[in-house]
């Protein structure tokens, strides 16, 4: 299992952030592959994050720096990406009656190695977590469940290099194609990550522009019309675009009970 983490200008928060948090969970370093830029970025990320970490120099662009990760490691090697802003993952657990409470998750190779015993279980090749929410909401969900969209930020997945990415929207392709060849896509139902805000400047956001993010999302509608159903412009700030989902259907392989 490697820990990958795509970073574009931001060394300060991938150092205050994502790799504080990996060292507090007791990431072993040489399973940590950072990817910046280029040999100008590399020297930055170095300077910042310190020596002793292994950064690749891959490319630009969201989609063409998945690729460069998905074609770097072997095929079947399990891969856990992470955002370069991520402060922790956490589950929510009850804590009296209709109250709900973060823990924070420091077993991260245990907590990610039950999420791909359960992808072998049911013949997926993906796994994510839930966006992050209402907690309460979260609480009440099952610990393991069926779930097309694999939001971006956190989340588990078996390389295959059949398939490549080619829109800036790379977590909504990557779950189509992912649901397409393999099926069964599944989320940790308790659990989600404190992370910044989508539109919120930094990193790679100005990819994803309003007009761009409309286009693309569009594109992604025509390709993969089982699973998307049509754009929509929201009043959020956070999100002034969305991309609205079809009823998909049931998977044929029972998810086992597990509230462990």
């Amino acid at each position: 299992m490697k820990f990958v983490i795509p970073s574009y200008k931001r060394p300060k928060e991938l150092k205050q952030k994502t790799l504080k948090y990996l060292k507090d969970c007791d990431v072993c370093l040489d399973d940590i592959f950072i990817f910046v830029a280029d040999n100008e970025q590399l020297i930055e990320y170095e300077k910042h994050c310190g020596l002793e970490y292994k950064f690749i120099v891959g490319v630009v662009g969201k989609s063409q720096v998945e690729n460069y990760i998905m074609n770097f490691f072997d095929d079947g090697e399990q891969l856990v990406h992470f955002d370069d802003d991520i402060d922790f993952v956490y589950e929510v657990v009850s804590e009296g009656e209709k109250k709900a409470k973060r823990k924070i998750v420091y077993d991260l190779y245990s907590f990610c190695q039950q999420a791909f015993d359960m992808a072998d279980v049911i013949k997926a090749k993906i796994w994510g977590v839930q966006s992050p929410s209402n907690d309460y909401w979260l609480l009440k969900n099952d610990n393991f469940k069926y779930k097309f969209f694999i939001g971006g930020g956190f989340f588990g997945y078996y390389v295959d290099k059949d398939i490549q990415l080619t829109s800036c929207l790379d977590d909504y392709e990557r779950s189509a194609k992912y649901e397409r060849k393999y099926k069964n896509n599944f989320n940790y139902g308790r659990c989600s990550f404190q992370t910044k805000k989508q539109w919120d400047a930094g990193g790679l956001s100005e990819e994803r522009t309003i007009e761009k993010f409309k286009e693309e999302a569009e594109k992604l509608c025509m390709d993969y019309p089982e699973f998307f159903e049509g754009v929509k412009e929201t009043k959020k700030k956070n999100c002034p675009i969305r991309i609205s989902f079809r009823q998909t259907r049931k998977p044929k392989i029972q998810m086992p009970t597990n509230d462990d």
